[in-house]
């Protein structure tokens, strides 16, 4: 949930939407740069969590 239940959630959840709206920016920035979008690859020990969020 993006509204946690206590302090421990609420930080879950600011890491992980606060890192899947910044690899949002990114790739709007890639696309107006590439004038197409971009082919984006998640990879490393959490991107299953944060990739579903993008």
């Amino acid at each position: 949930n993006l509204i946690g239940r206590n302090s421990g959630e609420c930080m879950q959840s600011g890491l992980i939407y606060g890192s899947a709206a910044m690899l949002d920016g990114i790739a709007e920035r890639l696309e107006r740069q590439l004038h197409e979008p971009p082919t984006l690859v998640a990879t490393g020990g959490l991107a299953n969590l944060i990739a579903p969020h993008c």
